[in-house]
């Protein structure tokens, strides 16, 4: 089963639990998410999980053009795009459903102009020689994942349209790296498989990827009255 199918009612926190060093998204132990605070809101679990390797790749200016994806072609009767080129800074790709396929178009957006763009770029260079480099690049574009294109019922209920962002400065939203590694550890702790290194089978401490960051600790609840006693507490 999808956590997608149930996510209003999934039972499962993220909570930072050992702060390492502070990071962009995470400043202290103790913040907590809920699973639906996790991903973009209303996207499926299972697409932004496989968006977030090409999200960020966009992000950070990769080339993202390939013999095999230069071009890709959605019927004309659903979207009115028929053999569309795919652009630089575009890539096309669909959820891993057999049955109900969505399709997702992201795309990289810029955010300056030109020439603030080039200033920002001699400044930073300036930084890095004098002090020490930094990442400012969400200051530059922005990533949209937008459904062109869905077959069947897709139990998360998307539509042509629906258009999400990634996640690359709200601090009150979980990292959507550290989601990118813990994730497949939700899925185990939701379907009641316990983690090999967990000592107990509803709870879990992962790691983010950085290897000074954060450990978080999943957590799985009986049900969503006990997640409300302990949040009042």
């Amino acid at each position: 089963m999808c956590i997608c199918n149930d996510i209003d009612k999934a039972d499962i926190t993220i909570k930072t639990a050992v702060m390492k060093k502070i990071c962009k998204y995470h400043k202290r132990e103790g913040q907590e998410f809920h699973i639906n605070e996790i991903v973009p809101r209303g996207m499926c679990f299972e697409a932004f999980s496989i968006a977030y390797p090409s999200a960020l790749a966009l992000l950070y200016n990769a080339n993202m053009k390939s013999p095999g994806c230069n071009k890709w072609k959605i019927e004309q009767k659903e979207t009115g795009l028929n053999k569309a080129e795919q652009k630089e800074g575009e890539i096309t790709f669909q959820c891993p459903s057999q049955r109900n396929k969505v399709i997702f178009r992201m795309e990289r957006r810029e955010k300056l102009p030109f020439v603030i763009k080039k200033l920002k770029h001699g400044a930073e260079a300036v930084f890095k020689k004098f002090f020490f480099p930094v990442d400012k690049v969400h200051l530059e574009h922005d990533v949209s994942i937008k459904v062109v294109s869905v077959e069947g019922s897709c139990p998360q209920g998307h539509k042509i349209g629906d258009e999400y962002f990634l996640n690359t400065q709200d601090t009150e939203v979980l990292c959507p790296a550290s989601f990118n590694s813990i994730y497949p550890f939700i899925q185990m702790l939701y379907k009641d498989v316990q983690v090999p290194w967990a000592k107990e089978k509803d709870s879990a401490f992962v790691h983010c990827p950085d290897h000074e960051g954060i450990i978080y600790k999943i957590q799985k609840y009986k049900n969503k009255e006990q997640i409300e006693q302990i949040q009042e507490v």
